[in-house]
């Protein structure tokens, strides 16, 4: 009856862990925050000071290589003028997109239109998937005890119970997951490693 009882403290435990770390922000972002004064270095002012001439550069560039039609498709996306009147990030699903304008170096592409990308599951989809996963997890760590305890049949019950969360979550999520993301391009791994060696020198100054 003791190994019972521990198996069901058990399992309570893991799984009450696990709820407590499911939060969910409500409404809109609460405040405004000027936190990032406190870490930002001089290059980064220097940035957030000059980002409208560097914009406006940006789309230059664009469009003296051709990519006029692509920036006008975007409207205000692409105005360094434009504004929203509720600037409060609401929450919701989100179909997001990196667009790079300009160049940091002779050779690299000035224009750059990454494809979109959202969330693929919803909210009860994904709900689904935490609770079998977590089900199968609570279930694998539990039949540990009994096996040590000598419970066999219990034991390699619950990790048939993990086999099948396994199996249900394959078909309901791995399958669901994007393809692999395609190599870097030449452009994008020449920008990356400039940002690698800009955030090198910042950290030594």
């Amino acid at each position: 009856m003791l190994p019972m009882r521990l198996a069901l403290l058990v399992t309570l435990a893991l799984a009450t862990a696990g709820c407590g770390a499911m939060e969910q922000t409500r409404g809109l972002v609460p405040r405004r925050t000027t936190a990032y004064r406190q870490v930002v270095s001089a290059n980064d002012r220097l940035r957030l000071r000059d980002w409208r001439t560097a914009f406006v550069d940006g789309l230059a560039a664009a469009r003296k290589a051709g990519h006029g039609a692509e920036i006008d498709r975007e409207g205000a996306l692409l105005d360094p003028d434009a504004a929203q009147t509720n600037p409060a990030i609401p929450n919701g699903m989100y179909r997001c997109r990196v667009i790079k304008l300009g160049a940091q170096g002779p050779g690299n592409l000035d224009f750059v239109e990454y494809p979109g990308f959202k969330k693929q599951l919803s909210f009860s989809v994904e709900f689904f998937n935490t609770l079998v996963a977590m089900i199968g997890i609570t279930a694998l760590y539990v039949s540990m005890l009994y096996l040590i305890l000598h419970r066999l049949s219990v034991g390699f019950a619950l990790l048939g119970t993990t086999l099948i969360c396994v199996i249900v979550l394959y078909f309901t999520w791995y399958k669901t997951l994007p393809p692999p993301a395609k190599p870097s391009s030449e452009d994008e791994q020449n920008y990356l490693e400039q940002s690698d060696e800009l955030g090198s020198v910042e950290e030594a100054a």
